[in-house]
């Protein structure tokens, strides 16, 4: 103590330290003092009031951690490895590659990637879930964490296997797999003699509905046969654009080289089943390779079909030609027998496709810029992070938050093991889904589950400045999809042995330059107040022309925000007031030619909130108004009044619910155990409110095949019974023969009991976006959100003990 008053003097603000010097006397030298400890105690004093902010400590696996010593322009390291959350840490590029090694070694004939053939016939590990951890069984993983066994639960990889040999898809379990146990991630193997264990029965998930794989190329196989009897048409009506996939032999005449290029892909469909896989073959021009994302505004006016059935393509079609507005025509022979009329679409490359025009974002040197924005000045970091070395994430502590965060190669962010000043409050909150409905005729209407795309394996590197902070914790994700030949022609691989890490997500403290709580004194006008800070856990990444940014936002007071903005281009098409008018009511007409329809995000998050220990509730709690009897003297005036329901158990329209503003009403996982009550007592049970921020409803029909595939878009809220076997909303298998879906939420609700289990909320997120040429080239990022907001959980407001120097 005498070192700390030494530096202290009578100063309250330095004095707020002498805390420090009993635990460092005690770490240093037991309970005697020593000169080495007053030393230190004067130190340790005289470094924390120069930095005016108080340093947090964390009992860990080893020792102490003091944050505010550690470099604070990069987030804040640990030194403590291997914590026990690291078993939620989703599978690193070592332990890919080291599974996929081991399936190729003992799986005679499957291949790591369909690449180069594209070929449909043979097996091959596939889809944007080809390799991913098998989450560990919660009851041991939190008897591991909480330290009631010792028990590491055994590392497991699920693994997708398209079996063009058998016609169906199957799902392994490989492992265990080891080196992220022993704190060595980057040395990662599976345990030899280990057995390849079948999750699903053989024909279980049908060819037809296999994952999407980005080296997929047998849709185009057919391209050739319609688009060379089209050639003369093809060419008067869009120029020299047509690679040799679509007009092979034909050279200079067909690609000049000079006019731009087209870039075939084939779209998931909606007439598509479990028998017969179908795909909408769409083509986008585009200038040059280095401004590629621009072929989201540039569709030509013509498009087919391709029916797949089996992996023989005698077997497969190709039907429902459209040109210029006109068809269906049966084949190439009838549109041109039909003579429809003429259109033209040639974009020129001088004014299209490049930087400083309409369709690519960003002016160029020959436009008046307007000033640099300000940069922001790093504060100094005050959160620390700890995990295996070599791994994804990370275990995070601040300001009485701690939770383990790391990213799913399909599904994105999630965080496990949420605990605020102590307890649990959640054992997940994870992205489950990720959905778009387009509105469109019967030909057109396009859908996408953006599991089965990635919410990952489409991305890359996050861009400092742009997507986080330049300050901000840059923390890795695994990418297996990639470019062949990088800014050159779009030649995409999908090849898990060559798995590699990649910067997918970060962490930051934001100071939002306003106050958290406060309040002004009547009579002396003295303020009292704490400044406002978040920390913010992002992931960003594309997904063709949208990107998603999902944001936790971990709040002071027990709250959690959670984001999902939308980012990038719109889907377009071809437009024409004399041959397509109907279009008008479909969208909006924003470029000349250009139509932009009418279309719905829906998000939807798994949050798995452990709030009793014996189990939680759900509360609907109906605000209303009215001449209650049970009150006293209304004198006739209405009152405003609270009806609790506690749903006793699953069920479509008993725990799924779609709120409206003219009903309003709360929900939240409570602990409903009996209490007495007292005058001490509050009302409502304790637990975690759910308060969705603006959405809106799925407004197709039950039966559409949109829905049925995505059928969580119906509801804002629904609260089910977890299962381990339902960790999953949806099944990246339904982007194809969505009308016949794999995985529904609807089977999810069978009745189960609700009352004090262990329940799990899915919550989906919607907007509509009805387009405006303002939107062009990119749209502002707009986007919702959730509170996962405390009630009755603390005593006061959990954020009046924040330090204020």
């Amino acid at each position: 103590f005498p070192g700390c008053f030494l530096v202290a003097g009578p100063s309250p603000r330095l004095r707020g330290y002498l805390w420090l010097c009993p635990w460092l006397a005690n770490m240093l030298h037991g309970s005697r003092p020593s000169v080495l400890a007053l030393l230190g105690s004067a130190l340790i004093g005289y470094y924390a009031g120069k930095r005016g902010t108080r340093p947090t400590f964390f009992t860990l696996d080893q020792g102490y951690l003091i944050k505010d010593d550690l470099e604070p322009n990069h987030g804040v390291h640990g030194t403590v490895s291997n914590v026990r959350q690291a078993i939620f840490d989703e599978l690193t590029a070592a332990e890919t590659r080291a599974v996929a090694q081991y399936v190729v070694a003992n799986m005679p004939g499957v291949k790591t990637s369909m690449y180069p053939d594209g070929g449909a016939n043979g097996d091959y590990i596939s889809g944007t879930s080809a390799i991913e951890l098998i989450a560990p069984q919660k009851a041991a993983a939190l008897a591991y964490v909480d330290r009631k066994s010792n028990v590491r639960p055994l590392r497991y990889a699920r693994v997708t296997v398209t079996r063009g040999s058998k016609l169906d898809v199957m799902e392994y379990q490989v492992g265990p797999l080891h080196g992220c146990d022993a704190n060595a991630c980057n040395d990662a193997y599976v345990e030899e003699g280990s057995p390849i264990v079948p999750l699903v029965a053989n024909g279980t998930i049908p060819f037809a509905k296999r994952p999407i794989d980005m080296a997929d190329a047998t849709p185009f196989i057919l391209a050739a046969s319609v688009c060379l009897p089209l050639m003369n048409l093809l060419l008067e009506s869009f120029g020299a654009i047509f690679p040799d996939v679509l007009m092979p032999g034909c050279g200079s005449k067909c690609l000049s080289g000079t006019a731009g290029a087209l870039f075939p892909f084939a779209f998931n469909d909606i007439a598509s089943t479990s028998k017969v896989r179908v795909s909408k073959l769409q083509f986008f021009w585009y200038a040059k390779p280095t401004n590629f994302q621009a072929i989201w505004l540039h569709g030509i006016p013509f498009s087919f079909r391709v029916a797949q059935k089996g992996i023989d393509p005698k077997d497969w079609y190709a039907f429902d030609l459209f040109y210029c507005g006109k068809g269906p025509f049966s084949s190439a022979e009838e549109l041109l027998r039909a003579e429809p009329k003429r259109c033209t679409y040639k974009p020129d490359p001088k004014s299209n496709g490049k930087k400083g025009a309409w369709d690519v974002p960003g002016p160029d040197a020959a436009h008046a810029q307007r000033p640099t924005l300000p940069s922001k000045l790093a504060p100094p970091a005050r959160y620390a992070l700890f995990g295996a070395s070599g791994g994804n994430g990370r275990l995070v502590h601040w300001q009485d938050w701690s939770f383990f965060v790391t990213i799913r190669p399909s599904t994105g962010l999630v965080a496990m093991d949420i605990k605020f000043k102590g307890a649990r409050i959640a054992y997940e909150l994870a992205l489950s889904e990720a959905t778009a409905h387009y509105s469109g005729t019967g030909a057109d209407q396009v859908f996408y589950l953006d599991s089965a795309f990635s919410m990952t394996q489409l991305g890359g590197d996050l861009q400092p400045g742009i997507d986080c902070p330049s300050y901000a914790t840059y923390l890795n994700g695994v990418l297996w999809m990639e470019e062949n030949d990088p800014g050159g022609e779009f030649d995409p691989n999908s090849d898990v042995s060559r798995a590699r890490p990649y910067r997918a997500f970060c962490i930051f403290e934001e100071e939002s330059q306003a106050s958290h709580w406060r309040h002004m004194q009547l009579n002396s006008k003295a303020v009292d107040g704490v400044p406002s800070s978040t920390l913010v856990v992002r992931g960003v990444t594309a997904v063709g022309n949208y990107d998603y940014v999902t944001e936790y936002r971990f709040n002071l007071d027990g709250s959690i925000r959670v984001k999902l903005d939308f980012a990038g281009y719109m889907e377009t098409r071809w437009f024409s007031q004399a041959d397509t008018p109907w279009e008008r009511d479909l969208g909006e007409v924003v470029h000349q030619n250009l139509m932009a329809p009418l279309h719905s995000h829906f998000g939807c998050f798994k949050v798995d909130l452990d709030i009793g220990h014996s189990g939680e509730s759900l509360e609907h709690a109906k605000l209303t108004s009215g001449l209650k009897p049970d009150v006293p003297d209304l004198r006739g005036y209405a009152t405003k009044f609270v009806v609790r329901e506690f749903p006793t158990k699953e069920g479509i329209g008993i725990s799924t619910f779609a709120p409206s503003n003219a009903a309003p009403s709360t929900f939240a996982i409570v602990d409903n155990s009996p209490t007495p009550l007292d005058d001490n007592s509050p009302t409502f049970k304790p637990g975690y409110l759910i308060k969705p921020g603006p959405t809106v409803q799925q407004v197709l029909p039950d039966e559409h095949p949109f829905v049925k595939a995505a059928a969580f878009s119906k509801y804002v809220l629904a609260v089910t019974q977890r299962k381990e076997s339902e960790h999953r909303i949806s099944s990246v298998y339904d982007n194809f023969g969505p009308g016949e879906p794999y995985t529904s939420i609807d089977n999810f609700l069978d009745g189960e009991s609700l009352v004090q289990q262990d329940l799990v909320a899915w919550v989906n997120l919607g907007k509509e976006h009805l387009p405006r040429t303002e939107d062009l080239p990119l749209i502002s990022n707009f986007g919702t959100y959730f509170d996962l907001l405390p009630r009755n959980m603390h005593s006061i407001n959990a954020a009046m003990d924040v330090y204020v120097p």
